[in-house]
């Protein structure tokens, strides 16, 4: 996410009039100091909504990702079987669920496909939207909560399982019968799972390289920024202070921007 450079300064329209209270005390600073600060609260906004628009681009990119790559990973099932004898056999799933272990990871929070598998997504259907939208809706909740970094640019995303690179890479040293379950196909050829036959992260990633949101998408980001109160809130007046001083630094950074949201919330 870019850095803002920003800075108040005076309108050159502004009245500055000098005026007296009861005591005789002036009080024309009061009226540029009101100026001041309601510049410095739309400044403070504008830099709310804008983290707020990265940050849900961020997350739902993730949720996306996240979604696509679970879905195109192997997945083991019960299923019967014709044997080399001609009966019929069953075949019993793996216990070692290479699809559970896709870990999304932001500042020393997880949330892996096992748990999103256990409250009721099942990543049956590749893109699935329905989905995408509630693993953004859990992103959202387990990674911008707490006292951690806000300015989220980027989710990071990993399969833990020690047969992730027999499944990605095609290192079965073997070809098989391919057979049917009832949800998918089951075997290996040319070295790779009929269910993975070009693996599940590199083919994700290289989708990635080149997506767009598209308007639903945008819409969502849109109506998640909309939703937050935040940038209608005004801040104290010890947090106003803060404000005016970060903001007048001109350049801000990463740490700068976290500032700035935290007093809005």
């Amino acid at each position: 996410m870019a850095t803002f450079n920003v800075r108040i300064k005076a309108q050159g329209a502004s009245r500055i009039e000098h005026f007296t209270d009861k005591s005789g005390k002036a009080f024309a600073k009061t009226i540029a100091g009101a100026i001041e600060e309601r510049v410095a609260t739309a400044m403070g906004s504008a830099i709310v909504e804008e983290m707020e628009k990265n940050r849900a681009r961020t997350l739902f990119l993730s949720a996306v990702f996240f979604q696509r790559v679970v879905n195109r990973t192997p997945l083991d099932e019960d299923y019967y079987y014709m044997n080399k004898k001609g009966e019929l056999a069953i075949h019993n799933k793996d216990d070692d669920v290479v699809r559970d272990c896709w870990v999304a990871s932001y500042n020393n929070r997880k949330i892996t496909s096992k748990q999103l598998r256990e409250s009721g997504l099942t990543f049956d259907t590749f893109n699935d939207e329905g989905e995408i939208r509630q693993i953004y809706e859990v992103f959202s909740k387990a990674f911008i909560q707490g006292k951690g970094k806000r300015n989220i640019n980027s989710i990071k995303i990993e399969n833990t399982n020690e047969r992730f690179p027999m499944l990605e890479y095609g290192e079965y040293q073997a070809d098989g019968d391919i057979k049917r379950g009832e949800l998918y196909y089951h075997g290996v050829e040319g070295g790779y799972s009929v269910q993975a036959p070009h693996g599940m992260l590199r083919i994700t990633e290289a989708e990635f390289e080149t997506m767009s949101l598209n308007m639903s998408s945008d819409d969502l980001i849109k109506n998640y920024v909309s939703r937050s109160q935040r940038t209608k809130k005004v801040p104290s007046a010890s947090r106003m202070e803060e404000l005016k001083r970060i903001i007048n630094k001109g350049h801000l950074k990463e740490s700068d921007l976290d500032a700035v949201e935290r007093m809005y919330l």
